[in-house]
């Protein structure tokens, strides 16, 4: 396979695929995590939006979104004042290090975004034992209610719950120790948009970003050039075409911009390439630092 690509870090190490778009691993024993994570159909719960009093209580659409290892995550809900005014109780799956981190050490922080089907691809990825071990971290997967997305370009609607989910990671931040200058957004699909969203609305908050085959509007990236960003898409993606994304990149660049671009020639819409989850990535990933960190209020 070719690719077309800037390195993700210059002068220091280049990116280089193999040949072979990568194919779903058979359904995995519970001991060896697969390639790529298999997708089953959405288990979906039937009721996403409850009230207990003056409390809105949001069900995931899907509650498997790591699929067959959403096991490794706890699934954990949490209180929160919403942009609304409105008490919600947001469901969210958590990662936490086998190995805690000793007093006064903290760790990074990834916030994973699900795309439209639910399902957190990059969250599996990153619980493989060779990123687990070089890289513990605390991972964040935040679960939608059916009918609600993460961000969009233009203006935020009451649809969108990237603000909420923000209310909610800071929180998780509070009581847990997070280092505040090594938090990383990642997602793909919609999923991806909000990755976008997050840095270009976020971008005091955020190190790095991981959009995945996804899109965005290049005007709207004055932000972004405050998190380092490296962006995967498929040539032959059916569902967002690649220059919406590679144009996003090109314009945060433009502002100065820590920012790359990879094509993977011939790759469908796919959130689950291996070719995507290199040791390459994750050295970028958790290499990247804010020089001052925003505080956590």
């Amino acid at each position: 396979m070719k690719t077309s690509a800037l390195s993700l870090l210059v002068g220091l190490f280049i990116i280089s695929f193999s040949s072979a778009y990568a194919q779903e691993a058979p359904p995995p024993s519970p001991e060896t995590l697969p390639a790529t994570m298999e997708n089953p159909a959405p288990a979906e719960t039937e009721a996403t939006l409850q009230t207990d009093g003056d409390v809105k209580i949001l069900e995931p659409a899907n509650s498997q979104p790591v699929g067959s290892f959403t096991s490794y995550y706890k699934k954990k809900s949490a209180l929160i004042k919403a942009t609304d005014g409105t008490n919600i109780n947001m469901t969210y799956f958590w990662y936490e290090p086998e190995t805690k981190p000793a007093d006064g050490q903290t760790l990074p922080l990834v916030l994973v975004l699900h795309g439209s089907q639910g399902y957190a691809e990059s969250a599996y990825h990153l619980i493989k034992e060779s990123v687990r071990g070089p890289y513990p971290a605390y991972i964040m997967v935040p679960a939608l209610p059916q009918g609600h997305r993460w961000a969009d370009p233009g203006k935020l609607k009451p649809v969108h719950m990237l603000p909420d989910t923000i209310t909610l990671m800071k929180k998780i931040m509070m009581e847990n120790p997070i280092d505040p200058t090594r938090v990383y957004v990642m997602g793909c699909g919609t999923g991806g948009t909000g990755a976008y969203g997050a840095a270009q609305l976020y971008s005091d908050l955020f190190a790095a970003a991981v959009p995945i085959s996804t899109t965005w509007n290049h005007k709207e990236t004055d932000n972004m050039n405050k998190v380092a960003i490296a962006a995967f898409h498929g040539s032959e993606d059916e569902f967002f075409l690649p220059f919406n994304s590679s144009d996003t990149i090109t314009m945060v660049q433009r502002h100065g911009g820590t920012a790359f671009f990879t094509l993977f020639e011939g790759m469908k819409h796919d959130c689950n390439s291996a070719n995507i989850y290199t040791p390459t990535l994750w050295q970028w990933l958790f290499s990247q630092k804010k020089t001052a960190a925003q505080p956590t209020p």
